[in-house]
């Protein structure tokens, strides 16, 4: 995690205006959506517990780390596990179906009364 925090903030002083830039995108994105867009988690008081994640990741893909259809707001545990594939370094393709399927999964939960989501099955293609 401290390489990850150093690679931020060398990235930060090589293009301060891209991630100032990205930072004011993120916080007016939260502010409009406040709620974990897989579980529905409400923020804290704080707001400490509701991250922006960025779909396509801006190393991939730099014209679009402050465009706000690149932009989807999870709570902490959301954003590692499925966001990132319970890995920093990796990124989910398929996010907003990953989404769509947890949203499902979860109001069959609630509506057939049972105690634990099923989790849904997250494959990569590589080539």
């Amino acid at each position: 995690m401290p390489q990850l925090r150093t690679n931020r903030f060398m990235n930060a002083c090589r293009h301060p205006y891209t991630e100032w830039q990205s930072t004011k995108a993120k916080r007016k994105h939260r502010k409009a959506h406040p709620d974990c867009a897989c579980c529905g988690a409400k923020p804290t008081f704080f707001g400490k517990n509701s991250d922006v994640h960025h779909d396509i990741p801006v190393h991939v893909f730099p014209e679009r780390a402050c465009d706000p259809t690149n932009l989807t707001t999870l709570c902490r545990h959301c954003h590692f596990e499925i966001g990132h594939l319970e890995n920093w370094k990796d990124w989910n393709i398929a996010l907003n179906q990953t989404i769509k399927a947890m949203r499902i999964a979860i109001e069959d939960t609630a509506i057939s009364g049972k105690d634990s989501i099923p989790r849904p099955t997250i494959t990569m293609k590589t080539g």
